[in-house]
């Protein structure tokens, strides 16, 4: 899960534009082939946990680097603009607030 929301707050923050980053990248699947097959051994697991503890802080340090830079905010609305207007030409507005429907699911779960 770990991995998960720092890639996705990679991508959303547009990290994966970034050199360093990019870089990051590299060394971190090096790092996953050098462990053999990854096997449970306590050498492994050790190598696993410090990989990630070092990870982290270079995380860290490009996502402090990157909100530091005075045009973030806007290189990030860029970024989503294409998926916010695809939403809205895509989307069809509901008729209801979609309170009917909830109950109704609400219903089906309560204990009888």
């Amino acid at each position: 899960m770990w991995v998960n929301v720092q890639f996705g707050r990679a991508i959303t923050s547009g990290m994966l534009n970034c050199p360093d980053f990019a870089k990051f990248l590299l060394e971190y699947f090096d790092f996953l082939l050098s462990c053999s097959v990854m096997t449970d051994t306590p050498e492994n697991i050790k190598r696993w946990a410090d990989g990630w503890q070092q990870t982290d802080a270079e995380l860290r340090a490009i996502k402090a680097a990157e909100l530091r830079q005075p045009d973030y905010v806007e290189k990030t609305l860029t970024a989503l603009e294409d998926l916010f207007n695809y939403s809205l030409e895509h989307s069809t507005p509901s008729e209801t607030s979609g309170l009917v429907e909830m109950q109704r699911y609400f219903a089906m779960l309560r204990p009888k």
